[in-house]
């Protein structure tokens, strides 16, 4: 993963900028409904109670669809600063650590609940290992967003990366990447939910232990 995120994502003030992300203007509001809706039809297929595990847990963003279901929430991090971002929102447990390597004991949690970092990962063994690590924790499904290569917005951003060289190419995946590589890892993809092809590359996708 790019280190300057990382180091962003760390510092106090880098998580307080992510946690008040979606509120600056109409536009963040407006991305930020549209996701909570995708994501609690997603749910919605993953069922209702049992312990989660809210894999990067940020600053708690989709607290509220995670206990409508009532789900048993656990939350991890990389980032410390994060971590206490959430706690001041929520009263999971949560526990600082790596998504390449977690610290929970395989089967712990029925889902994992993965929003926003798959398409921060721009190197295929990398992907592979959190792919790995998601599903040896999950007993059933793990929920991610993904770029999705084929969706209009990227597709303009490549073409604008290509001929006018004003945009640089996000890291993406096509759904039949994601398929394979998930699989590799003993994971079906079972279903894409797109949020805004024309807004956004972001995608949800729904995988099951194979």
């Amino acid at each position: 993963m790019d280190e300057r995120l990382l180091e962003r994502y760390r510092s106090q003030r880098g998580a307080e900028a992510y946690r008040h992300k979606y509120e600056r203007n109409w536009m963040r509001r407006l991305s930020n409904w549209r996701e909570h809706r995708v994501v609690a039809r997603a749910l919605a297929v993953c069922g209702s109670g049992g312990r989660i595990l809210n894999l990067p847990a940020g600053a708690g963003r989709f607290g509220e669809l995670l206990e409508a279901r009532r789900y048993t929430v656990i939350g991890a991090d990389i980032s410390r600063s994060m971590l206490q971002q959430a706690r001041e929102q929520w009263k999971w447990p949560l526990a600082a650590g790596s998504a390449f390597a977690l610290p929970f004991k395989t089967g712990a949690f029925g889902g994992v609940f993965m929003m926003r970092l798959l398409h921060h990962v721009s190197n295929a063994e990398e992907r592979l290992s959190l792919y790995r690590e998601a599903a040896r924790v999950s007993r059933d499904w793990v929920l991610l967003t993904y770029a999705d290569y084929h969706t209009p917005k990227n597709l303009i951003r490549e073409a604008r990366a290509k001929w006018i060289k004003d945009r640089s190419p996000k890291i993406t995946l096509t759904r039949a990447q994601l398929r394979t590589e998930a699989r590799a890892c003993g994971l079906r993809l079972m279903r894409v939910y797109r949020l805004a092809p024309l807004f956004t590359p972001l995608a949800v996708a729904l995988l099951r232990k194979a």
